[in-house]
């Protein structure tokens, strides 16, 4: 069904709690430009300054992202610091499929250009024992520890708005990982201490049962890979 309105998301990133809320203008307005535009007009404050805690960053989508041959490009809207005016940039890549169904509206306290600082403080144990390893050496890794960030991360914040939880910027942290070794693959001897992996970086308040963690039922999850060799 396609509605008569959008749907945007509003995050207050002070608080770091957001809820989603009907705006009408649908039939008024086409593509993400347009949409970006029209949320400043509703949300943004003409005669403040670019750098007023109250005015808003604004990241919308068109409504052709994600279909064939894949559309995805994200406009932020905002008031410049350079001029004190309207102003907006576009950007592709994976952001525009993230906000397919979603359309994101940030009012910040603090330069929201600058991400969120964090500290992941952990021991990791790691497994060799596969039956291939004398073909390929192959590791399976798991890490266990706590997880400090400056900001609560967008994602996280999001998450836990939506389903009206706290949030916390310490957390149980884990780090399961495999690797395999790239000497093995190539047959290289220079890349014998060389390993490529995929890792999933976990934040989580162990389902609200630690006071320490703020008490906190809910985190994140981040894919990644990454090149380990040595010196």
């Amino acid at each position: 069904m396609i509605r008569d309105h959008f749907r945007v998301l509003v995050v207050d990133l002070g608080t770091g709690r957001g809820n989603v809320v009907a705006v009408d203008g649908r039939d008024s307005v086409a593509g993400g430009s347009g949409l970006a535009a029209h949320l400043f007009l509703k949300y943004g404050k003409p005669d403040r300054p670019w750098n007023d805690p109250e005015q808003p960053l604004i990241f919308a989508i068109g409504p052709l992202t994600g279909y064939f041959p894949l559309m995805s490009k994200t406009v932020c809207a905002f008031k410049s610091p350079y001029h004190d005016q309207y102003a907006e940039s576009h950007g592709g890549g994976r952001s525009g499929l993230s906000l397919r169904f979603v359309i994101s509206l940030g009012r910040r306290n603090t330069w929201a250009g600058v991400p969120p600082e964090k500290i992941d403080a952990y021991m990791k144990a790691v497994w060799r024992g596969f039956p291939w390893s004398e073909y390929v050496r192959t590791r399976i890794g798991f890490g266990i520890g706590l997880s400090y960030a400056t900001r609560v991360p967008y994602v996280e914040a999001v998450s836990q708005a939506k389903r009206g939880r706290e949030t916390s910027k310490l957390l149980n942290y884990l780090d399961p990982s495999i690797d395999i070794n790239l000497g093995d693959v190539f047959r290289a001897k220079s890349l014998r201490e060389t390993w490529f992996g995929i890792g999933v970086s976990h934040r989580s308040g162990v389902f609200g049962s630690s006071e320490l963690l703020g008490n906190t039922d809910g985190g994140s999850n981040y894919l990644y890979t990454y090149i380990e060799t040595s010196f």
